[in-house]
């Protein structure tokens, strides 16, 4: 996305005081409410002692870790760094790619979908507002956004369908 795309982009969601408000609310509160619904599915696992908990923990912790690392080693900047441009909340400089956020929320997906697919279609869509919202705030580019979804999505393929055929986790 060019410079001009991003500034006719941020111009468009500032028009009005809702459209700037509301998009803030969800760049805001949807990776909190993912969180949530993420703690909530490991206190029902760690309830009915569902053996998936070792996985649904294990897999979101390493897809954390190493988005982390990549992000400190590429350290790419953020489009308020490198256009002028103002972002519409307030953020710090660099480790731009891959986007943090989006990749906790699709790997979050990643986890309830392989626990309950319905949730899991539902958080991963919450989780594409996510990504939505951090480049529509002038947070990321589209690349970092779409670099950490697809971090998240392979890792949750890899760790929540192959790993498991592999490993049997006794009960518990």
């Amino acid at each position: 996305m060019s410079e001009k795309q991003y500034a006719a982009m941020l111009k468009f969601c500032c028009k009005t005081k809702f459209r700037k408000e509301t998009l803030l609310r969800f760049c805001k509160r949807t990776p909190w409410l993912l969180m949530g619904i993420y703690v909530c599915f490991i206190a029902f696992l760690a309830f009915t002692r569902d053996t998936k908990i070792v996985f649904f923990i294990a897999v979101p912790v390493i897809d954390l870790i190493f988005v982390t690392i990549l992000r400190f080693l590429l350290d790419k900047p953020r489009p308020f760094e490198v256009y002028q441009i103002e972002p519409l909340t307030k953020h710090s400089k660099g480790n731009s790619c891959p986007s943090r956020h989006t990749a906790s929320a699709f790997i979050i997906g990643m986890a309830c979908l392989y626990v309950n697919i319905p949730f899991g279609v539902l958080t991963l869509c919450m989780a594409c507002i996510v990504g939505a919202t951090r480049v529509l705030c002038g947070l990321h580019f589209i690349r970092d956004v779409l670099i950490g979804a697809g971090i998240s999505v392979v890792l949750g393929i890899i760790g929540f369908y192959v790993f498991p055929l592999f490993v049997t986790i006794p009960a518990f």
